[in-house]
């Protein structure tokens, strides 16, 4: 009998033992201390993408200059990111990868050809940071029609972004536009300006113009009589002869409550009546302090065949802290005479040599930034056509390092004949 008590108070006494076991989480790697194992929270980054583009609907003569930014809003850093960009094969031709990214599909190369994706191996992006890199994307004059660039970005340890934008190669588009400005680089409580161009390619009884002020911006100032309605800038542009070209700015401030690694994206557009609309759209990226902030400003937004275009390109850093390994990218319009890459560059596309041709990417390895420092490239280019009505020529650029934050920027200028 009292055997058979002892054995049951022992019993009792390691209910509460058990109990505890339960709730600490101890279990078979237990050391036997007794203390309590704690999982930690998982860390979770996340990963946006804004993606800009100089016009979205346009005749093949030049294609659409594309920049891309991904940020990363944390919390923490995110790894091994790898971004991955489709284009519409149906409506574009080949083109040669930008530096530092590749072309994967039947050859993996530096070449995009149809079928195949552009990708880009970025690794580690600090939280608050954002990467940078442009190109641009050639349209088939051959074939009209429209499809979507679609950009996602993934990494070993994050929540993935992606953005898209619907382009169309259209020859029959009755005006054209552009948005001209620097993509990029921005703080909370900053303003940014962005210059909507463009060109009837007959006559209009009616057309207006829009800017969107998305979420995460406010309305500042408009040139023209541009006037705020429902998140929209809008100019009432009345009757446009064919060939007459023109312009209208807007001046944006973002929003205070913006996070470091966030993204906002701008887009305009211009319409007749009810016919389709045409437009282009801007990216820009709120880093955690500062970056590589780049400007893109063409000597004239129109021009005649005949003439030329001084395009000047200046980056600087704008962080404290020096910005390593900082690479520039210009990409310019596919019907662009031949010129030299100027002293310190060099183009890289079937040669990857000093004299740039056609549907090749200038580059510029400046190497290390300190704070505040800046440079400035100049390249003069004059257009391969003489004729076949009016329409745009576009330009886009990218300054992006491996420590620090990069930025991009974006340029159109109205061919007339």
């Amino acid at each position: 009998m009292l055997r058979h008590l002892a054995l049951l108070f022992f019993a009792l006494l390691a209910l509460p033992l058990a109990s505890c076991d339960s709730v600490t989480g101890q279990g078979e790697n237990d050391d036997g201390g007794g203390d309590v194992i704690i999982n930690p929270p998982v860390i979770t980054p996340q990963l946006n993408v804004a993606l800009g583009t100089t016009s979205k609907a346009v005749p093949g003569q030049n294609g659409v200059g594309i920049t891309v930014l991904v940020s990363n809003e944390g919390p923490g850093a995110a790894n091994g990111v790898v971004v991955n960009v489709s284009f519409p094969h149906a409506i574009t031709n080949g083109f040669y990868a930008p530096e530092g990214t590749a072309c994967r599909g039947d050859r993996e190369d530096d070449y995009c050809s149809t079928g195949e994706v552009l990708e880009w191996a970025v690794g580690t992006i600090p939280e608050g940071s954002t990467r940078a890199f442009s190109f641009m994307l050639p349209f088939n004059v051959y074939v009209n029609g429209s499809g979507s660039v679609s950009v996602s970005a993934n990494g070993t340890n994050t929540r993935a972004g992606s953005a898209s934008v619907l382009l169309a190669n259209d020859s029959n588009q009755p005006v054209q536009m552009g948005l001209s400005g620097s993509q990029g680089l921005v703080s909370p409580g900053s303003e940014v300006s962005f210059t909507a161009t463009y060109i009837a390619t007959r006559d209009l009884s009616s057309s207006r113009l829009g800017v969107e002020v998305p979420a995460g911006m406010e309305f500042v100032s408009a040139s023209g009589g541009g006037l705020l309605s429902d998140g929209l800038v809008v100019w009432d542009l009345g009757t446009l002869p064919a060939n007459q070209a023109g312009q209208q700015s807007v001046r944006l401030r973002v929003a205070s409550t913006r996070k470091p690694g966030q993204s906002v994206t701008i887009r305009s557009e211009i319409a007749e009546g009810s016919m389709s609309r045409v437009g282009a759209q801007a990216a820009i990226a709120v880093p955690k302090s500062g970056g590589l902030q780049v400007s893109l400003t063409p000597s004239t937004l129109a021009m005649s065949y005949r003439s030329s275009v001084t395009v000047t390109v200046q980056v600087q850093n704008t962080s404290g802290a020096r910005a390593d390994d900082v690479l520039l990218l210009m990409a310019y319009p596919k019907t662009a005479n031949g010129f030299y890459a100027p002293a310190g560059t060099s183009c890289k596309g079937d040669r990857d040599d000093g004299y740039c041709n056609a549907g090749e990417t200038l580059e510029w390895k400046i190497g290390p930034m300190q704070p505040n420092e800046s440079k400035t490239l100049t390249v003069s280019l004059t257009p391969n056509v003489y004729s076949g009505g009016s329409y745009l020529f576009p330009f886009a650029a990218s300054a992006d390092a491996t420590s620090g934050s990069g930025g991009a920027a974006v340029a159109s200028v109205v061919l007339t004949e």
